[in-house]
């Protein structure tokens, strides 16, 4: 008789062991004539269950485990019995290999959450433990960039780190970069990539369609959406219409929609929770969570993969990682007469992902389209400890004015090195298109964050 090696497990992250892991027992190994697996299992509670399958101890079988189908890679409601079943490719030798099924506790489950944006799909949410397991491959499988999306879970809870900067950074420091300690109090979910113009045309096409400047049909499904404004990404109904300041009665900011309120259900967050029926809180990074998740895990004077900094306009360093004004066919400044409605992906804004991610396997956090936080403005965030900066400086007497700057990351596609820092602090009117506008160039974009915990 052949020997299965069969583990239960159940999954502990980098933060502090959680209390509700549920616990997999029973696990068993049948393979069928169709050279199909199926591994049935018990579990005792609720949990997101994984499966890894290793050729010994150390060595996964990552991206051929792709074809996993069953009571896997998703949330499992109760305590019950259940199956997974695994079609390999061609022929294995199940008795050469490790069965690992894996309960994560709901309050901290795995490091990738796939979420599909197709209306007809029933089990839209799926998790797996790392990037390899991804069906099809990261950058492989185009869906990842135009009909689901992909988060990945940022190592954040009980960390204590150094959030602005006191070194020069070749030169480019301000005052309001001030260095100031932040300790965060749970792990987080940040999306892999900047929200493709695909991606919104998923959730709010029928809405206001392809608002995007850059627009070349060929190719901008995988380009980053650029001219919408923060306030109808979260604190009111999307508005059809091409205007670059967005205002009048239909754009009145009601105060309940501001965080920590819930985003206006008519916006952007809003309809895409709505979505997948009020499961995931989706929202805007706080500008503390946006820089921890920037910077990969390297601190100040250095860019997300830990290369120095060197240079506050052409650093060679962040060639190989953003989309700036030194990797843009034109170097330009501006637009420079660059045609949005033909430019191809060598000009204006990049394809996600046409660079080398960070050191948390983020893409973009440099360049490309500057992202909005939840926070508005303020010279000194040294008091807030990473909490956003929830307080407008009009909001509280007249909610239907712009109420103060919102807070935008990362530099853009027509600016040199400098702004794209992952310490920069710049900002934008929240009722403000930052498309096209004389020579101001489409610029502002967004990446959605989520806690990592489900009810």
């Amino acid at each position: 008789m052949k020997k299965i090696s069969i583990v239960c497990s159940l999954a502990l992250s980098l933060g502090a062991l959680c209390a509700s892991a549920a616990t997999v027992s029973a696990v068993s190994v049948n393979q069928g004539s169709d050279l199909g697996v199926t591994v049935s299992y018990t579990i005792d509670g609720p949990a997101v269950v994984t499966m890894d399958v290793k050729t010994n101890t150390t060595v996964s079988l990552g991206a051929a485990l792709s074809r996993l189908t069953g009571d896997v890679n998703r949330r499992i409601p109760a305590a019950g019995t259940y199956q997974i079943r695994w079609q390999p490719e061609g022929p294995v030798d199940v008795a050469a290999l490790k069965f690992e099924v894996v309960a994560w506790p709901l309050d901290d489950p795995p490091d990738y959450m796939v979420l599909d944006l197709n209306t007809n799909t029933t089990d839209r949410i799926r998790y797996y433990p790392s990037a390899g397991q991804l069906p099809g491959g990261l950058l492989e499988n185009k869906d990842y960039r135009t009909t689901r999306l992909v988060m990945r879970k940022i190592p954040a809870k009980g960390i204590t780190w150094m959030m602005g900067a006191t070194t020069n950074e070749a030169q480019s420091i301000v005052a309001e970069e001030g260095a100031h300690t932040v300790t965060f109090s749970a792990n987080y979910y940040m999306s892999v990539f900047e929200l493709t113009q695909r991606q919104w045309e998923c959730v709010a096409g029928q809405y206001r369609s392809w608002p995007s400047y850059f627009s070349n049909k060929d190719v901008r499904d995988m380009r980053p959406l650029e001219n919408v404004c923060y306030n109808e990404v979260r604190t009111y109904a999307i508005v059809n219409s091409t205007a670059q300041e967005v205002s009048g009665s239909s754009a009145t900011v009601d105060s309940q929609y501001l965080y920590p309120g819930a985003p206006h259900p008519s916006s952007f967050l809003g309809r895409l929770r709505t979505f997948f029926g009020g499961e995931i809180a989706f929202d805007l990074p706080s500008e503390a969570q946006w820089e921890w998740a920037c910077r990969g895990g390297y601190g100040r004077t250095f860019w997300n993969d830990g290369s120095s900094i060197i240079s506050i306009d052409h650093d060679t360093n962040l060639d190989r990682l953003a989309r700036y004004k030194w990797t843009t066919a034109s170097n330009a400044d501006q637009y420079d007469g660059i045609d949005v409605t033909t430019c191809g992906e060598d000009d204006g804004t990049a394809i996600v992902g046409s660079y080398e991610p960070n050191g948390f396997g983020l893409y973009d956090m440099h360049g490309n389209v500057a992202e909005y936080c939840l926070d508005f403005k303020t010279s000194d965030i040294s008091a807030l400890n990473g909490a956003p900066n929830a307080n407008g400086t009009q909001l509280a007497s007249n909610p239907g004015t712009a109420g103060g700057m919102r807070v935008v990351r990362g530099g853009f596609w027509a600016y040199p090195a400098h702004p794209a820092r992952s310490g920069r602090r710049l900002a934008e009117w929240p009722n403000v298109r930052r498309g096209k506008s004389g020579t101001s160039p489409a610029a502002y974009g967004i990446r959605l964050c989520c806690p990592a915990s489900l009810q």
